[in-house]
Parts: structure tokens; C-alpha cells; sequence
């Protein structure tokens, strides 16, 4: 598993570092990529719920306009704040980067 991967993709999409677009496809092909099973359940649930937040996600979603099934570039950012968060606090990472 990448997990260092990750964290950095998820952590220059909620820096603003890389677009949306970029963010979903390069997310996506990291989790098609995985040989082996990722075995810590604890970063396996938070990419798993991240990966159901980019497949809720349309950028034709207002924020106003969200629901349960469709959200809006700025929840999903805000979901992956959360994930950053999660993951440096399962991997020990310095939460000062």
C-alpha cells in the first residue's frame, strides 16, 4: 500500500496544490493500483469513506444544492481535510506539515 501517496494527494488537494480534476483521477488510479489489500483497517476506512465523497461529488453540485448522494467541490475539500487530519493521527505523521 502507498500510503505516503496518499497522504501527499490528499494533502495538496486540500492545500490547493492540485485541481479537482487531478485530485479524483490520480486518487482513483492509486486505489485501482493496490496489489495487496490494505490491512490496517483504520486507513482503509478513511479512503474508503474519502473514495464515496469523490463518488458523491459532481462539479455541476452548488453547495446549496448538496445531498446526501451529490456534493459540491468544497465539501469534498473539507472531507479531505478531514481525511489529512485522520491519517496523520493513524500514521504518527508530524501535524505540523
Amino acid at each position: 500500500m502507498q500510503t505516503d501517496e496518499y497522504y501527499f494527494l490528499i494533502k495538496g488537494f486540500v492545500q490547493n496544490t492540485i485541481s479537482v480534476e487531478t485530485f479524483i483521477s490520480n486518487y482513483i488510479s492509486l486505489m485501482r493500483s493496490e496489489v495487496e489489500p490494505i490491512f490496517d483497517e483504520k486507513i482503509f476506512a478513511i479512503l474508503e469513506d474519502l473514495f464515496e465523497d469523490i463518488d458523491a461529488y459532481s462539479p455541476m453540485v452548488l453547495p446549496e444544492n448538496e445531498t446526501q448522494l451529490l456534493i459540491s467541490e468544497n465539501t469534498l475539500r473539507e472531507e479531505a481535510r478531514v481525511a489529512v487530519k485522520e491519517l496523520e493521527k493513524v500514521l504518527g505523521y508530524n501535524l505540523k506539515k
